[in-house]
Formats: C-alpha cells, sequence, structure tokens
C-alpha cells in the first residue's frame, strides 16, 4: 500500500508518518536533506522552479528504490501536490512589471512549470490513500505558511485526486488515518483475493 501525506512544514507531517507506521512500513522522508547534501544548493520555501523540479524527481527516486516490494505500507512525506502549492505561491511573488515581454516571459515559466508538474501527476500518483493535514493557524504562523496551506487547497480542488482531509487533534488525525488505513489494506487484500 502507497500513502502520501500532504501540508504545509508546520503541519508534523514527518511525526505523523511515523505514528501512522507500523514495523514493516517505509517512510521517504528528507528527500530535499539528500538534494541539500549532494549539491551547493540551499533549498527552502523559496527554491526556484527548477528546484522544485529537482524536489519532486528526488521524491519519485525515492520511492521507487525504497525497497516497497518488501513492506507492508510505503509513506511518502510531502507530494506533488506539495509541490505544485509552493510553485502557486512563488508565482504570487514574481515581481510585477510593466513591460509586456516580460510578463509575457514571467507567464510562460509558470505555466511551464505548473504544465511539467501536472504531467507527473498524471504519470505517477498511484498513492492508495493521501491525507491532507489542514494548517491549524496560530497567532504567531508565518503568512507564508498560511499562503501555503491556501494554495495547497487550491491544488487539492484543480486535480481529481481522493486525498481525505484529516480534522481534529492530531491524535484524531491519527486514529481517523489509521482507521482508513486499516479499511484499504482489506478492501485491497479482498480485491487480490477475487481476482486469483
Amino acid at each position: 500500500m502507497r500513502v502520501g501525506i500532504i501540508g504545509t512544514p508546520t503541519s508534523r507531517k514527518s511525526e505523523f508518518a511515523e505514528a501512522i507506521s507500523n514495523s514493516n512500513s517505509v517512510i521517504i522522508d528528507d528527500y530535499v536533506k539528500v538534494i541539500q547534501e549532494t549539491t551547493d544548493l540551499a533549498l527552502g520555501a523559496w527554491a526556484t522552479y527548477s528546484e522544485e523540479f529537482m524536489i519532486a524527481g528526488q521524491r519519485y527516486y525515492s520511492e521507487r528504490k525504497s525497497g516497497y516490494d518488501e513492506a507492508d505500507t510505503l509513506i511518502t512525506v510531502g507530494t506533488l501536490v506539495d509541490t505544485l502549492a509552493y510553485c502557486a505561491i512563488k508565482s504570487d511573488a514574481e515581481p510585477n512589471s510593466s513591460d509586456p515581454d516580460v510578463r509575457h516571459a514571467i507567464y510562460t515559466r509558470i505555466q511551464g512549470i505548473m504544465g511539467g508538474l501536472s504531467l507527473m501527476i498524471a504519470e505517477s500518483w498511484d498513492y492508495d490513500l493521501a491525507f491532507y493535514l489542514p494548517l491549524e493557524i496560530q497567532s504567531d504562523t508565518p503568512v507564508w505558511i498560511q499562503l501555503l496551506d491556501k494554495a495547497i487547497l487550491t491544488v487539492l480542488e484543480s486535480y481529481p485526486l481522493e486525498v481525505y482531509a484529516l480534522g481534529g487533534s492530531f491524535e484524531q488525525r491519527i486514529t481517523t488515518a489509521k482507521e482508513l488505513l486499516s479499511a484499504r489494506k482489506q478492501s485491497i487484500s479482498q480485491a487480490a483475493g477475487s481476482s486469483e
């Protein structure tokens, strides 16, 4: 079973992945750190579009080389939805120019990145379950994190992906996710049994 976890950096995605995993799960996380350690890039909230493609590619590579065949569940922290949301807030922050050629170049670049990532979703989104951890806004939540969460919602509304938005406390989210995981595993097992 493949599981994707979507949310802002403050949504506790890594902790959530650990909480819903079992002893036979593989968790894909820290792929951004792999890029940082093997390049001179300091990736973060304002990574360039090219760097966002690198992140999406490294995530995909990490999923494929994970040894998933021997695992009960592969859990990926962050998905292409997250990457698209980062690109969306970056595109909103692009400088506004009165020069029509500059505006056209910016628009073309944004269209290219969104089109490329959309193609990746179409060709590689194969999670059996995906969970979205909505932002719990606090008084000190940075504005860019709030904008990122809104962008995630916009991306989710734009693509026909089956994603469960988990509300409630962190513990309630874990309980709901475990129930959904159990039901989906049973459904997959029954489907596999009936096709034999």
